[in-house]
């Protein structure tokens, strides 16, 4: 990541268009709501007040559906009287309130929270390519990536219907190293922030990662959508198979062993393959 960082910052000190980082995922409202606050002023304050401590509240902690009202009705206040700079933040808070007053799990998976969070993510990209120049690499996890979901809707489903072939679904895999996540303990988070999480090589015959890795040893790009495929290629890509699967939070004793079923061929456009990789270090 600091790579990549310092990359861009070099490129764009000399770029007719600069490269710019831009969030699109509504987890976090504090500096929305400051904005807003700096925007409006006293003024709308009786819309604020209600919405004080939402910022401290994260996914941690499933907010009551009068939060949605009262952030809908701030973005429809802000749309109808506020200045055009206000716009943006309101509607980042609007979609925070109403994803963390859903559910983790429902009988309709359309009602839970990480549906309506997938749908807003693309909704945000969207707004981006509103540009006509616009180029946009959208960075994820493959849980959002991906074209083709097991349940429900994800970012990349909203997305490749939206746009079509001008969405490529690159999925980023690795054979085995560590990374760095929350731990998870009796369905809580442990304290005292990410911890490392070592991961072997993958040594069942479905797993993705593992054929990967003895197909092609080393660091690769495959590009799933175009060229003349061996019939055994294909009937591989079509099958399901197991990618692993890690988030921001994992379990100690089950990390490694973590996959999700996926096909392919309907899952993806590309895979970007590293064999070995380090966690995170915080700076």
């Amino acid at each position: 990541m600091l790579t990549v960082l310092q990359r861009l910052r070099e490129h764009n000190r000399t770029a007719d268009r600069p490269v710019r980082f831009v969030g699109i995922d509504p987890q976090h409202p504090m500096m929305a709501l400051a904005e807003l606050r700096a925007c409006l002023g006293k003024a709308a304050a009786p819309l604020l007040d209600p919405l004080g401590d939402l910022g401290a509240s994260g996914f941690l902690r499933q907010l009551d559906r009068q939060v949605e009202a009262d952030a809908r009705r701030l973005e429809e206040y802000v749309n109808e009287h506020g200045p055009p700079e206000a716009r943006e933040p309101a509607r980042i808070v609007r979609q925070f309130a109403d994803v963390a007053s859903r559910p983790y799990a429902h009988a309709d998976p359309a009602r839970t929270l990480g549906v309506a969070r997938d749908r807003y993510m693309a909704e945000n990209v969207a707004l981006l390519m509103a540009d006509p120049g616009a180029k946009v690499a959208v960075w994820a996890h493959n849980a959002h990536i991906t074209k083709r979901a097991r349940a429900a809707p994800v970012m990349g489903t909203h997305l490749a219907r939206t746009f079509g072939a001008a969405y490529y679904a690159l999925g980023l895999l690795f054979g085995h190293g560590e990374f760095r996540a929350h731990r998870r303990r009796f369905g809580r988070l442990v304290r005292g922030g990410p911890v490392r999480f070592r991961v072997p090589p993958a040594d069942t015959g479905r797993n993705v990662e593992a054929r990967l890795s003895a197909a092609h040893p080393g660091d690769h790009v495959v590009d799933l959508r175009g060229g003349d495929r061996p019939e055994p290629v294909s009937a591989w890509l079509a099958a399901p198979g197991e990618l692993r699967s890690f988030g921001a939070v994992a379990r100690r004793l089950t990390a490694r062993r973590t996959f999700t079923p996926t096909v392919l061929a309907e899952a993806f456009d590309g895979l970007a393959f590293l064999d070995r990789v380090g966690g995170s270090t915080p700076l």
